[in-house]
Formats: C-alpha cells, structure tokens, sequence
C-alpha cells in the first residue's frame, strides 16, 4: 500500500470513529439532568464480556432522542378508547377508534422525550434481555447485527408507556423461547365431526366443512379424539367465532384443565378467526380426548387445529449443501436421491442416480434460510410434492396449486439420532412420508 493510500484509510477510520462518538456526545448532551443515568448503562456494558451489550447502549443512547411516550391530561380516557377498540372484532376496530376518538377530547397530549426520563435500571434489564434473546435463539447467524439493532434491539413500538413487554411474550409465548421448531398450520379436526353434548349445530358456507357448532349454556361441549403413534408435544389452535366480549373457552385433554382461551369477537356469526395464542399439549401414545367447553357465553366452533412442535438442536443441524445426498426411508425401503445449488455451482443442473440399480426418485434439495429447505422434483408432472397436481380431464388446466397463504415449500430436515432424520413442513406440520399411488402403483 502506498504512504498516499495509507493516509487516507487512517484519515477515513478517524472520521468514522469521530463521527460515531459525536452522534453519542450529542446525544448525552441533550439529556440533561438525566445524563448519569445514561452514563450508568454504559458504564455498566463497557467492560461485559459480550461486546454486542456495550455497542446495544450506544446504538439506543444515540437514537433515543427521537423516541418518547405521549402523554394528556386525559390519558386514562385516551387508554380505555384503545382497551374499547382491541375488545371489538379485527375488522371493525379501525371504525371503533375513529368514533370514539370523535367523542373525547385526547389530542392535547404532551411528549416525554426518553433522553430526558428514562432510568439506568430499565435500559440495563432492555439491553440485556434483547442480547440475551438474540445469542439463544436458533437463527441469529442468518442475519447481521443490522437486523438485531433494527428489530430486536428497540425498547419500544412508537410512543406507547414503556413497560417489560419482553416479560409478557415470555410468558404467553414460551415455546418462542426455546429451542424448537414449530409449525404454522396444522391437522384440522372439525367440530361437527366430534362428540358433542348440549350444542346446537348450524350449515354455515364459510366454515371448513361447512358446519358450525355452537357451544351455547352451561354443561356443552365438543371432545375431539387425537389418536398419537408416539408420546409427542403438539400446539393447539381454535378456530371460532363469537359476537361477546370476554368470552371464553375451557381446554381439558385427558380430563386435566389446561388453559382458558380468551376468544376475541368476529365481525359476525359468519366469520371465523383463530385464538392469538396457540396452546402447547403433550399427546400420550395412544388415544387423547381433547374436550371444548362453555364458561361465561357462547361462541361458535370451526374446528381445532394440531400444529407440530419439534425439539431441534442448532448444532446438529447439518449443512448438506455441498453434497450430492440420499435419503433411505427406514418404514418403505425406498430412497430419495437429492443433489444441491452449491454441488452444482456453475454447472447444468442434472439430477442423476447414485448408481445404475439405483430405483430412487430425484429431487434438488435448495437452502431457504434458517432450517429450511426446498424440495423440487425433477420431473413435476410425474410426482406429487405437497397440494400439486395434474389434471388431463378434457379442457382441464394442466396443473393445479392449492395455495396455503405463503410459501410453504419449507421443508426441516430434524436430527432424530446419528444419520437419522425426520422431515417436516414448516407450513402444515405434516411430516414427509414415501407411499404408493393406488392407481398408477408408482412410489
């Protein structure tokens, strides 16, 4: 490197460094008679052994003068007119704000800049919970810092009180917080289908079978049968609908209770929605009855829904993307050939046989981000994969997708044991099986 270029580099890290602690000074200065706390906190990182906490108070301390909490005279009005709104069903809550904003006076409000409030203690416990969070969590080597300090890192949405929010997802969403993969959909089990007793049942088009159970006074329920292969941990959801606020639903499996549901309202009888939080059970093997029970009023119900819950251990997984793989199914004998972007980098992409008596189906196995994998066949008019088929009835379209709502070509490959794995879908929960068609006999 010459003297010439060498200057410049020193001159350009020196600018950095000078400009990155201007924007902290700056930022102290404006706090005033609160600077000390602000002090506190970085005095509290700058020595702790993970460097992400002391650069997570700077890059908060930096930014925090744009951020504060509204406040009126008012305020306990102003909070009832949100609590009001987040009572009413999804679709009408734009419209329950807007009339009841109309009807009270809450825009002379006053902001308390954080810079100038906020206490040592709170940035102390918001730094390190989001640090915490993000080393523990299985996919935050997917992504650069950028995405933790953008949205991870923040204390707050927009001007709202602050308060120990992390707390609270903790609490109602634990399996968030583990080293587990979940699904986001799931088996359904219709209503009308189960055991019921003291219901009332009624055709209604917009339910998934065309069918809603009302579970309407005191001693009615719905018992859904769950028939398991194994001792498994599954995630529940119900999907319902009901006009009341504060209605809710009582989960037993087994004859144990498990949780009261809080359903939300839904814009009328004819709309269904899901419960916010999904309940994680744990199915023995055999036979599980799961009973749906009245409490305080009624509501209608769709069906139920059995999401997948797979414990995962981020440092088994293992990466095959540099490799030209075979999967054996340890139930059917039959194998499944895959090849990979990275093997075949730069190359025509040419799905071939392990070997000449090799009688496997070719797939290409692709990285979608963390733990997730796509699956395509070579020859998509010859094989199945998840809801598409082909149609050669006259005038028919040559090919069908049953769209799911999202991309839900992603596939996890989970360490059962040493080169054993099962493959799951991220979007339905439904497990990767080998089977043959009954028409064509094909595998």
């Amino acid at each position: 490197m010459t003297p010439c270029k060498y200057t410049i580099l020193i001159f350009t890290i020196c600018a950095i460094i000078c400009s990155c602690n201007r924007e902290l000074d700056k930022a102290l200065s404006n706090a005033g008679n609160n600077r000390s706390e602000l002090v506190k906190v970085l005095d509290h990182f700058k020595n702790d052994p993970d460097p992400l906490k002391y650069k997570s108070a700077v890059f908060i301390i930096e930014n925090m003068p744009y951020h504060g909490t509204r406040y009126a005279q008012n305020a306990d009005t102003f909070s009832a007119i949100y609590r009001n709104m987040a009572e009413s069903a999804l679709e009408l809550r734009d419209s329950v704000l807007k009339a009841e904003m109309n009807k009270s006076e809450v825009n002379n409000y006053s902001q308390q800049v954080d810079i100038n409030t906020i206490k040592a203690d709170y940035l102390i416990k918001a730094i390190n919970d989001a640090c915490d969070t993000w080393h523990h969590v299985n996919w935050h080597n997917e992504y650069n810092e950028k995405i933790f300090f953008d949205y991870v890192l923040p204390y707050r949405i927009v001007d709202e009180p602050l308060s120990n929010w992390r707390d609270f997802i903790k609490k109602h969403f634990p399996y968030l917080n583990q080293s587990i993969i979940y699904s986001s959909k799931g088996i359904k089990y219709h209503a009308s289908e189960a055991t019921t007793k003291n219901v009332r049942i009624t055709e209604e088009p917009s339910a998934a079978n065309g069918k809603c159970v009302w579970i309407n006074q005191p001693n009615s329920y719905v018992k859904f049968s769950l028939k398991s292969s194994l001792a498994i941990q599954k995630i529940i959801n119900l999907r319902y609908c009901s006009l009341n606020k504060g209605a809710k639903a009582l989960v037993e499996l087994n004859g144990v209770r498990l949780k009261v549901f809080n359903l939300e309202p839904t814009k009328n009888v004819h709309t269904f929605r899901s419960s916010r939080f999904g309940l994680p059970i744990k199915l023995h093997k055999g036979e599980n009855k799961i009973k749906i029970s009245y409490i305080n009023s009624k509501f209608g119900l769709d069906y139920i829904e059995e999401a997948s819950l797979e414990p995962i251990n981020k440092d088994k997984l293992p990466d095959f993307s540099n490799f030209y793989c075979q999967i054996y199914n340890v139930g059917s004998g039959m194998f499944a050939s895959l090849d990979t972007l990275k093997s075949t980098m730069l190359k025509p992409i040419e799905l071939h046989k392990f070997s000449e008596k090799d009688m496997s189906i070719n797939l290409r196995l692709d990285y979608l981000g963390y733990s997730s994998w796509k699956l395509s066949p070579m020859d998509t008019t010859n094989m199945c994969m998840e809801d598409r088929w082909v149609s050669f009835d006259y005038m028919a379209p040559v090919g069908k997708y049953n769209y799911l709502g999202a991309n839900h070509q992603k596939w996890v490959i989970i360490p059962v044991k040493e080169n054993v794995f099962k493959i799951m879908n991220k979007e339905t929960g439904l497990f990767w099986e080998q089977t043959k068609d009954t028409e064509t006999g094909k595998q």
